[in-house]
């Protein structure tokens, strides 16, 4: 195959049936590509970006559900996930672009997602151990906990694959589908959305990678439950993705066969209008149990 070989790590967002390693947990799957309008892998804004830059995929080790912190796989830091980044040919990735996160951010840390009961769990942890509870506030340690392991990914994909540019994306929110105004709870469990953002970008400073850092493009995309992108959402993502990486010099090596450049899908601008210390206790959280929900539900957002 010509051009380069992009690995993909990440979480449900970044996850399409047939497209992910065996027994990797996968949400773009049946009735769900026709409810959330990513019908095609050409629809997801992976696949588009590898398009975009005249590569191919080497392997998409995503996994939905999954964290990047935890005990063992299908936690981002494990051995197994990293070395996935390899096809099953012995072909090595010349670039590996990192979206994961959310679900450190949703969770508020591994032992709130052991005590919701994830399916993503990493099957090493003992549960008889943790109480199955709905998580609240995000634990003390969270925030740590996540930047330490997000640091201890980059530097096992740093030791497994010296060659490849390694490019972690920082994680933008959400806006739930038909609506015309921001309503991502950016403080969902006390820790704000940026502050796991800094840790990526301290962890990509440390290990020596460059960030695609669509945050601080200051847009959303769209998405059918305020997390998973529809069709539409995910040629936004795609299209922050590709700004970020092009003007970063991603990949400059291949410049030359890249495709011609597609109409872009505009993303939608990111407005915050609560700034309330935690959506915990805050009745128009749309839900902050182990069914948790990035979506606002003040009225008071339809008038602003």
């Amino acid at each position: 195959m010509s051009g380069p070989a992009i690995s993909i790590m990440g979480d449900s967002i970044s996850t399409f049936e047939g497209q992910n390693p065996e027994g990797y947990r996968v949400y773009y799957a049946e009735e769900l590509r026709d409810f959330t309008g990513v019908v095609e892998v050409e629809d997801t804004w992976w696949s588009q970006v590898i398009s975009h830059f005249g590569g191919h995929l080497c392997t998409n080790a995503s996994f939905s559900g999954s964290m990047v912190e935890g005990l063992g796989f299908p936690a981002g830091n494990s051995e197994r996930r990293v070395a996935d980044l390899k096809n099953s040919s012995g072909e090595n990735p010349d670039a590996i672009l990192i979206f994961m996160g959310i679900n450190d951010f949703g969770w508020g840390g591994a032992k709130n997602q052991a005590a919701g009961r994830s399916e993503a769990v990493p099957p090493c942890v003992d549960l008889s151990l943790i109480p199955e509870a709905d998580p609240g506030e995000a634990h003390a340690e969270a925030l740590e906990g996540f930047a330490r392991a997000y640091r201890q990914m980059l530097e096992r994909l740093r030791s497994h694959y010296p060659d490849t540019e390694i490019w972690p994306i920082t994680l933008v929110p959400g806006r739930i589908v038909g609506k015309d105004h921001s309503a991502f709870t950016y403080q969902l469990r006390s820790l704000e959305l940026d502050s796991y953002n800094d840790a990526i970008r301290q962890a990509a400073k440390e290990t020596g990678c460059r960030v695609a850092d669509i945050f601080k493009l200051g847009l959303e995309y769209e998405a059918k439950d305020g997390t998973h992108p529809t069709g539409k959402g995910m040629a936004q993502l795609a299209s922050m993705i590709i700004q970020c990486l092009e003007a970063d010099g991603f990949l400059s090596r291949y410049a030359s066969v890249r495709h011609h450049e597609p109409e872009r899908e505009k993303a939608l601008k990111a407005t915050r209008y609560c700034y309330q210390p935690s959506c915990v206790p805050c009745s128009f959280a749309q839900s902050t149990s182990s069914k948790w929900s990035c979506v606002c539900e003040k009225p008071w957002l339809e008038q602003s």
